[in-house]
């Protein structure tokens, strides 16, 4: 399960007065890194520019770029 630091610093991607439409971020999973820029967010997923769904359980770390 995601950690509450995660949690946190997806939220502060989103909050952040940088964020307008997209924020373009590095994602360290269970068995990746990828960089990626994020658009939105569900419960679940992070949603990227490029269409793809980014599973928030499978976050390991995350950072802007």
């Amino acid at each position: 399960k995601i950690g509450k630091n995660n949690n946190k610093k997806i939220n502060e991607i989103f909050a952040s007065r940088n964020h307008v439409y997209k924020s373009k971020v590095r994602s360290t999973l269970k068995d990746a890194v990828v960089e990626k820029e994020i658009v939105g967010k569900t419960s679940i997923n992070l949603l990227t520019l490029d269409g793809n769904l980014i599973r928030i359980t499978d976050i390991v770390d995350i950072e802007r770029i």
